[in-house]
This record gives structure tokens, C-alpha cells and sequence, in this order.
């Protein structure tokens, strides 16, 4: 299955080319076609409804900008896949760099304050439909690295083939393969963890 399967897929290398003439349509078309999909691999990923919709708009940004470098032979949505995803990876990065102390406060006109923290919970909406498994099992995706998350993600939320997670990732078949097979060690012994907490 290919990455972001479209039922007009066919139809994506005239909508570029439509783009590319000036037609401001072509674009909102190919932003309806996969924004939902480039919006659920973001969320995902990194688990925050606002977080991942930044992301989305920016895989879209950079993905309109790039168009005309964009080899219409290919996949637009194992491409845009791609974008989104190192989007992710970078999301990451950027948060580790700026890491602080959680505990220290802040340094006002009036003194210090205690830090405040908006929730990163999902809403509510987000959780309405999933099962105790599905929010467990998104609990557990949450505390991997990202560089294991990424595989997870795209094989078994987006059904893609070893093949296309190597592509969309530009890493080699083999990394692909042993980051899945690490995940699923890190889950399996975080999910036993789990379980004798429970008990």
C-alpha cells in the first residue's frame, strides 16, 4: 500500500501541474486530498493536538514551495509523508535543546513566579471513539523515542510496506527493520510494566 493512498491518486500529477500553472484550486484540492492523513501522522507522532497542527500546515508549506522540484513519477503522498515526518523528528530535536528545569521558577518584575504548563492531554474530542487498548497502546507509542516512534507509526497506523517507511524516512531497509524490531522489544517490556503495575 503506498503512503497516503489516494482514490484519485492518479489524479495528483495533474493537480500539480495545475498548481504549477497558477490554478490556486489545484492546491486547496491537494490540501482536502491528504490534509486529514498529514494531520493524523503529526498527532500521532507527537501527541499534541496544537503541535501537530503547526506541523501539518508546515509539511503543507514547505511541500507547496517545493512543487516544482517534486517528481511527478513518484508518490505525492509517500512525499508529503516523508515531509511530515522529519517535521516530527525535528519537533523533537528542537524540544530536547530546550530542555529547563520544570521545577525552577520564573524571574518577574514582582518577583518569581511558579511556572505554569498548559495540559498536553489530548481533548476530548480526540479521545471520544478509541478504546481503553487504542489509548493504551497510544500511551505506550508516546514513551518511545521518536526514532522508534517513526517506524511504528508509519507501518502500523499508516500500513506502509518496510520498503516505503525506508523511502519516507530516507534510512536503509535494514535500519528500518531493526528500529521496528528494538520498538517492539521497548514496548513489549513497557507493556509488562505496565501490567504489574496494575496488578
Amino acid at each position: 500500500m503506498s503512503a497516503f493512498p489516494s482514490p484519485a491518486a492518479h489524479d495528483d500529477a495533474r493537480c500539480i501541474a495545475r498548481a504549477l500553472a497558477g490554478d490556486e484550486r489545484a492546491y486547496s484540492e491537494l490540501l482536502a486530498r491528504y490534509r486529514s492523513r498529514v494531520l493524523g501522522l503529526a498527532l500521532r507522532m507527537v501527541q499534541n493536538a496544537d503541535e501537530a497542527a503547526d506541523i501539518a500546515q508546515e509539511a503543507f508549506v514547505r511541500a507547496f514551495q517545493s512543487l516544482s522540484t517534486f517528481d511527478v513519477t513518484k508518490s505525492f503522498g509517500a512525499w508529503i509523508a516523508k515531509i511530515t515526518a522529519n517535521l516530527c523528528i525535528d519537533h523533537f530535536r528542537r524540544r530536547r535543546l530546550a530542555l529547563i528545569s520544570l521545577d525552577a521558577p520564573i524571574d518577574a518584575e514582582r518577583g518569581e513566579r511558579a511556572r505554569e504548563y498548559p495540559d498536553a492531554a489530548p481533548i476530548a474530542d480526540e479521545i471520544m471513539g478509541r478504546t481503553e487498548g487504542e489509548k493504551r497502546l497510544d500511551s505506550l507509542l508516546a514513551s518511545l523515542p521518536p526514532r522508534y516512534r517513526v517506524v511504528v507509526v508509519l507501518r502500523y497506523k499508516e500500513d506502509l510496506a518496510y520498503e516505503e517507511i525506508a523511502a519516507v524516512l530516507g534510512i536503509p531497509l535494514g535500519t528500518v527493520k531493526a528500529r521496528l524490531h528494538r520498538a517492539h522489544h521497548l514496548l513489549k517490556r513497557r507493556l509488562a510494566t505496565a501490567r504489574e503495575v496494575q496488578e
